[in-house]
């Protein structure tokens, strides 16, 4: 038996269950088990073949004993034949089944759990079970093949595969080295199959350098990327298969020097902690944001204050210091190819500190409180561009106080929560240490899911999500029913699903201390058949075709089969992962017959083209066009070279990104025709500096950004003296603007034109 529990605190989704990877105990031989479980909405898993296994939603209040009675029902089975292309059977094959539809949320890093396991006998045959009906994922390994990923739909009768044709790999072998061709050590590689995908599988180089990735594909394109702590990464090399042994150049870093001491008086700080970043606007399949990208763990101050850090070799990096009972600070430094370090002098302010105590609607203090905190703008301000997301965070102490240090001054959203999910907020000035928050209780929530003649669903999934972050599932008992008894007051979005009904939303108000009801009528489904072409292996084990909510993923012919989706006239998308390039039809789903619906990728326009700086060809760049919903990416090769395929016709955003995923150069065309282009890209530079309107004395940590028509271009943080810098500007109009901290937003009076391959000033 498995016990999976929600985080008792997390940042980013609040409630979120995290697998389980060692069982909790056995049971015994009445079939039962005692175990212990965190307050609130706990998945148990049943583990116990021949039959399959079980999961099951269980609220577990505060201090209360839970008993539940879990029936096991007997698993499906999925049969198949593993062989060669030339139909020859083949041994030793090893398979692991995942359930699709069950993985983690992509910076969780757990993997889905594996539900069976089993390998091919001499005749290749092989029996995975027990199994539950429903999406699975088959992964079939075997040295000198190539991985193979099988999708299924697997009914409660079972199914028969037939044969699964594995193809023979091939490795392919490299060196990373440095800009002196000597080879480096323990440097992480990547491959990946696209170019818009900057990770994948992954190696470490041996002791002079040497890689090698086994059980490639024998044909295609694959991407190379390598990278070592405190020096730049390589830009992604795009290799066409097979091919001779290649080489990776990883430069080394710069490095920044310099001295943390107190504001107050000059004094050193020791063993504060020193870390870079750097804030791209990144291009991911042709769409544009900004992303942080860190430099490494960082170093720590020496008893004289003094640090030296080797970092990558962006001009613009953002430093970061940290010291305990200090103001934590940043600092944009920019530094120029071939630039000695600058010693910097870096001087820390003492923090402030946001004090008080929780206490139940009683009065009484609660204990042990997860207390977290925001600065009240970034809530205002969301994700927008260069925001940051500042949390700190504390645990309320035996009489329910809390103690947040460090705090630069500001207003803070202040927020506490018990792990049964009680909740409090208030909205505070830093340095106040009498704040206090009184917890609001939860409600209950029980949901009753029913067809259309009125009679009680079973086994359907509730799926919620509340405005407070908090997250949940469970799956309706014989009466059809759900309930929630530590609900966040708030608004809750439900999602219902069942194998045998179209999918429903419901969305309510949940109240605290009081019960809520609702009913749902689920609808009858129709089903969608069809099929993906003109993608790759690659791209179509990415693809996803959906209706509505209810999605599947497309077999290795390009096959796909919806169930249940939404009757009347319905928009069927199939979209290819990280890039956003899909293609959609209209189609009328009826009760009694399935539609069909073919989507190609292949049809449009292809773009190639060649990119280049002052002549010379430049690998390694993320060439992207994109439009809205939309995009399609390549990476250049050895001679600058790019091709992007299956364009509709009209007006597309092209855009060329470095490796850092700092965009170089954006333009738009309109597309009627195969074309070619040859992409120049620019050398412009801009400077100047930011200073006090009246003092004329410059402004350190203003933030300039550069807009071009079109949109945002650049944004920079200027340093002690004011001064800024961009580089690899394009020709055109440019308008600057400035905002720092206790000063008014200043813009320069007209456009600025800065013409390739010279330089502009600002003042």
């Amino acid at each position: 038996v498995f016990v999976d529990e929600p985080e008792r605190w997390s940042l980013w989704s609040p409630g979120y269950t995290t697998p389980s990877l060692l069982a909790r105990g056995v049971t015994d031989s009445l079939g039962t088990l005692e175990v212990a479980a965190e307050p609130g909405t706990v998945t148990v898993r049943v583990a116990a073949p021949p039959w399959a296994e079980a999961r099951e939603e269980v609220e577990v209040p505060p201090g209360q004993r839970v008993t539940k009675t879990i029936t096991l029902t007997p698993g499906a089975r999925c049969r198949l034949q593993v062989t060669d292309p030339h139909g020859r059977p083949l041994a030793g094959v090893t398979a692991q089944v995942t359930r699709r539809g069950q993985g983690t949320v992509w910076y969780s890093g757990q993997p889905r759990p594996v539900i069976a396991e089993g390998s091919s006998d001499r005749d290749g045959m092989m029996v995975l079970e027990p199994l539950l009906p429903g999406p699975v994922e088959i992964t079939l390994v075997k040295a000198g093949f190539v991985k193979r990923t099988v999708n299924v739909e697997l009914p409660p009768e079972g199914k028969d595969l037939g044969a699964v044709v594995m193809e023979p790999g091939a490795s392919l072998q490299g060196r990373v080295v440095d800009e002196k061709g000597e080879g480096i050590a323990s440097a992480k590689v990547y491959v990946s199959a696209d170019s818009d995908v900057p990770f994948g599988e992954s190696t470490e180089t041996d002791e002079a350098g040497f890689f090698q990735f086994p059980d490639l594909p024998r044909s295609g394109v694959v991407f190379l990327r390598a990278e070592k702590q405190n020096r730049v990464s390589s830009r992604p090399l795009k290799v066409e298969l097979p091919s001779p042994p290649v080489e990776l150049v990883v430069p080394g870093g710069r490095v920044i020097v310099g001295r943390v001491v107190r504001a107050t008086d000059g004094k050193p700080i020791a063993a504060a902690r020193v870390y870079a970043t750097e804030v791209l606007t990144r291009v991911v399949g042709g769409f544009s944001g900004m992303s942080v990208r860190s430099l490494g763990p960082g170093v720590e101050t020496d008893n004289d204050g003094i640090f030296r850090l080797e970092v990558g070799d962006s001009p613009s990096i953002e430093l970061h210091v940290r010291a305990k009972g200090f103001r934590e600070t940043s600092r944009q430094v920019r530094m120029e190819p071939g630039e000695k370090p600058r010693p910097l002098l870096i001087q820390l302010e003492e923090g402030l500190v946001l004090a008080g105590r929780v206490i139940e609607p009683s009065g009484r203090p609660a204990v042990g409180v997860a207390v977290r905190l925001e600065t009240e703008r970034q809530q205002a301000r969301g994700l927008a561009v260069g925001s940051r997301i500042k949390v700190w965070s504390s645990v309320t102490d035996g009489e329910g106080r809390f103690r947040v240090a460090d705090l630069p001054p500001g207003r803070y959203e202040v927020m506490a929560q018990t792990p049964e999910g009680w909740r409090a907020r208030e909205v505070a000035e830093a340095g106040r240490e009498d704040l206090e928050l009184e917890l609001e209780p939860t409600g209950t929530l029980t949901v009753t899911v029913k067809d259309k003649s009125g009679a009680p669903v079973a086994g359907a999934s509730v799926e919620g999500w509340a405005n407070s972050g908090q997250s949940w599932k469970q799956i309706t008992d014989a009466l059809g029913e759900v309930r929630l008894g530590q609900a966040s007051p708030g608004t809750h979005s439900l999602r219902i699903t069942h194998p045998n009904f179209a999918p429903a939303w419901l969305r309510f108000d949940v109240k605290a201390g009081e019960e809520s009801r609702r009913e749902v009528t689920l609808e009858a489904g129709g089903v969608v058949e069809g099929v993906v072409k003109g993608l790759s292996a690659s791209e179509l084990s990415r693809c996803s075709v959906s209706v509505g909510v209810s999605s599947a993923t497309p077999l290795p012919d390009g096959s796909f089969r919806i169930t249940n989706a939404p009757l009347g006239k319905q928009r069927v998308e199939a979209r290819v992962g990280w890039t956003g390039r899909f293609r959609n039809a209209q189609v009328e789903v009826k009760p009694d017959a399935p539609a069909w619906v073919e989507l190609d990728f292949a049809l449009g326009f292809t773009l190639t083209g060649q990119v280049h700086k002052q002549g010379k060809p430049l690998s390694g760049l993320m060439v992207a066009a994109s439009r809205e919903g939309e995009g399609v990416a390549d990476s250049t090769d050895s001679q600058g070279q790019f091709r992007l395929r299956g364009l509709e016709a009209g007006l597309w955003k092209l855009s060329v990104a470095d490796a850092s995923g700092q965009v170089l150069l954006r333009q738009e065309l309109e597309l009627t025709a195969d074309r070619h282009l040859e992409l120049a890209l620019p050398s412009g530079a801009l400077a100047g500096s930011v200073v006090a309107a009246e003092s004329r004395e410059p402004v350190a940590e203003a933030t300039v950004i550069v807009h071009q028509k079109g949109g945002f271009l650049r944004q920079e943080t200027t340093g002690d003296d004011g001064r800024f810098g961009f580089s690899d500007l394009p020709d055109g109009d440019f308008t600057i603007t400035a905002q720092a901290p206790g000063y008014g937003s200043a813009s320069k009076g007209g456009a600025l034109k800065c013409r390739a391959g010279t330089g502009g000033g600002a003042g």
